[in-house]
């Protein structure tokens, strides 16, 4: 059971990561966007 737990736990934590590093893309995108203007 420890090893199920562990093994969700990681899971969550790179998908977490996933979705900070796609946050920082977008707000790198914008930020590209307005300077554009």
């Amino acid at each position: 059971m420890a090893a199920a737990a562990a093994a969700s736990t990681k899971a969550e934590t790179i998908v977490e990561n996933d979705l900070r590093r796609k946050k920082k893309m977008n707000e790198a995108i914008m930020k590209m966007f307005e300077n554009r203007e």
